[in-house]
């Protein structure tokens, strides 16, 4: 543990020094061009025309559910590993064959988008990543190497969960010449706040079911597998409901 606490520490001193090495080595390469005409940042105005925007607002609700859906496996997935497929050390094996086949599926689900639309084609991939990981729930210590075939599959179809939202915004807002920047703070403040309500939430179920990292209970091992499993299955139905909602709705998307 304590060589642990010591990996931690050196690689934040690592990331500090990268840090401040990257801010004094790129703020000398901005150029500063004095005939260029500064527009004022007006908070007020750009706020009141950004959540006038319904379906922008749409769809910020939308990847907020999707986020929530995304975010959940991924602050449960450890005591998922561990005390659950009890095969920590499988643990990067899994991740790897995940985030592998997601960037390898890209330029297939990019190719489904073009010929059936961005929301069709994000609504299948969601579909399908349901249809896979709810099997997570079932996986246990003695049929763990079936994990391997879930990840792959929720791998294939993260491909688009990863495409398909900024794609979708981008098309939102590609008029918004000079507030892109503000819709683009907005969507990623609403992802970052899917992250945190997901680790939020994923805690405290936790303690209410009294989970210890070195005695787990019954109860832990039941909640357990419903957070990482059953929980973002039935967020991502939501959000395969509401997509289907807004675009009978808006006969524009």
């Amino acid at each position: 543990l304590q060589n642990q606490e010591n990996n931690y520490f050196y690689l934040s001193l690592v990331f500090i020094f990268l840090l401040f090495f990257s801010i004094f080595f790129f703020f000398n390469k901005v150029q500063n061009d004095e005939n260029k005409v500064l527009i004022k940042f007006d908070f007020k105005k750009i706020f009141k025309e950004i959540f006038s925007h319904k379906i922008f607002l749409k769809f910020m609700g939308i990847f907020f559910v999707n986020s929530l859906a995304v975010s959940l496996p991924a602050s449960v997935i450890t005591f998922y590993v561990n005390d659950v497929l009890k095969c920590p050390e499988q643990l990067g094996i899994f991740l790897t064959i995940y985030f592998l086949s997601a960037a390898i599926f890209m330029i297939f689900w990019k190719k489904i988008a073009q010929k059936i639309g961005k929301i069709n084609s994000w609504s299948i991939s969601i579909l399908g990543s349901i249809l896979t990981f709810i099997f997570a729930y079932f996986v246990n210590s003695s049929n763990s190497d079936l994990f391997f075939l879930i990840c792959f599959f929720s791998g294939v179809f993260l491909g688009a969960d990863l495409m398909m939202p900024p794609a979708i915004i981008a098309e939102i807002i590609h008029k918004k010449h000079d507030k892109i920047s503000s819709y683009l703070a907005l969507w990623n403040m609403i992802n970052k706040a899917g992250l945190m309500c997901a680790s939020f939430l994923s805690l405290i179920v936790l303690w209410l079911v009294s989970f210890d990292a070195k005695n787990v209970n019954q109860d832990s091992l039941m909640a357990i597998p419903i957070i990482y499993a059953i929980i973002p299955c039935a967020l991502k139905m939501l959000v395969v409901l509401l997509l289907t909602k807004l675009k009978n709705s808006e006969k524009n998307l």
